[in-house]
């Protein structure tokens, strides 16, 4: 949600996603709550490693999607975009790319392009509100909030051969451009 509320671009309109929110799930907080304190002593306890089971995971997956941020990691979805490579090797590389930004991340996930000139990468948008829409290469410092259907084109300088990742805002979708 708190991406959701990045990507309107708006102070207002990310504040009115928030509090939607918070409205929304505090009866289930609220019940959980009620649940907890009603257990028995040894339901509690089995509730409360539960509990601290599914905080570790999910932390887990916040720490891999800040490592991803940080051009370190690679998202569960740059692996699956890996799996598209071959497709995308067919094509030469080339100073100008081309990214379909969808709602579940980016289209091709893996592109190709010549190393050592500057290269022009255009951002497609097409009815999008994923946090696929707040693009980052952090390598770059490229911090990109995209319209929801739109082009924006980013000029990226000369690469060395190599590997340069992207990702959302938040790390969880993701891609790479490979430079030849």
């Amino acid at each position: 949600m708190m991406a959701l509320a990045i990507t309107t671009g708006d102070a207002w309109s990310g504040a009115a996603v928030m509090f939607a929110f918070t409205l929304g799930a505090s009866p289930l907080f609220f019940t959980l709550a009620y649940l907890a304190t009603r257990l028995g002593q040894r339901l509690e306890r089995m509730f409360l490693r539960l509990v601290a089971g599914l905080s570790l995971a999910l932390g887990v997956y916040a720490l891999l999607g800040a490592l991803t941020l940080l051009g370190i990691g690679s998202s569960s979805l740059q692996v699956n975009a890996a799996a598209t490579a071959t497709e995308a090797q067919r094509a030469p590389a080339t100073d100008t790319l081309e990214i379909q930004v969808v709602d579940r991340g980016y289209v091709p996930g893996v592109l190709y392009a010549k190393a050592g000139v500057p290269v022009t990468l255009t951002l497609v948008t097409q009815n999008s509100y994923g946090c696929a829409r707040a693009f980052t290469i952090p390598r770059l410092g490229v911090r990109e909030v995209l319209p929801e259907t739109g082009r924006v084109a980013i000029r990226l300088p000369p690469q060395d051969p190599g590997t340069l990742p992207f990702a959302c805002s938040m790390g969880m979708y993701g891609g790479q451009i490979q430079f030849q």
